[in-house]
Order: structure tokens, then C-alpha cells, then sequence
């Protein structure tokens, strides 16, 4: 009885540490498969960013390339003098005309 008692306790014993190895092992690869899909999906992003910045870099020459001057206040500036210029000369005719 004695020595059943005994066998059955090692066959337990076994098969613990059958279970615990096979599921260490388990966890183990899945934890390297996992390290693996993060490695793979960090160097892809890496290349989709080196791709974006060449890209807005490639935008931005182009961007500059394609900008007219701005001449709005040069508009502005000598629609003012324009205005000023002909109201005088439009107040100078009529006070000459009235004499």
C-alpha cells in the first residue's frame, strides 16, 4: 500500500513538472514570436517615418518654389498715393476753375 501510495506521489510529481515545463515553454515562445512582431512593426514604422519627413521635406521646396512675392502692401501703398495725388490735383483744378 505503502509503495503505491509512493508511485502515485512520482507519477503526480511528474506529471507537475511535465505540465509546468510544457507550459513555461509555451509562454516562452509566444513571448519570442511577440518580440519578434514588435522588432518587425518598429522597423516598418521607422521606414514609413523616414518616408513621411522625405516626403513633407519634398513638399515644403516644392512649396517654397511655387510662392509668389507678396505684393499686397506695395498695393495698398500706391493706391493710397494714387488717391491722395488725384484728390489734390482734383481740389487744385477746382480752386483754379473758380478764379
Amino acid at each position: 500500500m505503502a509503495a503505491k501510495r509512493e508511485s502515485a506521489v512520482k507519477i503526480c510529481e511528474i506529471n507537475k513538472n511535465y505540465t509546468i515545463k510544457k507550459l513555461k515553454s509555451e509562454c516562452d515562445f509566444k513571448k519570442r514570436i511577440l518580440t519578434i512582431e514588435k522588432d518587425s512593426d518598429k522597423k516598418k514604422h521607422d521606414a514609413l517615418m523616414d518616408l513621411k519627413k522625405a516626403e513633407v521635406k519634398r513638399l515644403e521646396i516644392a512649396l517654397k518654389k511655387s510662392q509668389k512675392p507678396d505684393y499686397s502692401r506695395l498695393w495698398f501703398v500706391g493706391g493710397f498715393v494714387a488717391g491722395v495725388g488725384l484728390s489734390i490735383g482734383i481740389f487744385y483744378a477746382a480752386a483754379q476753375a473758380s478764379k
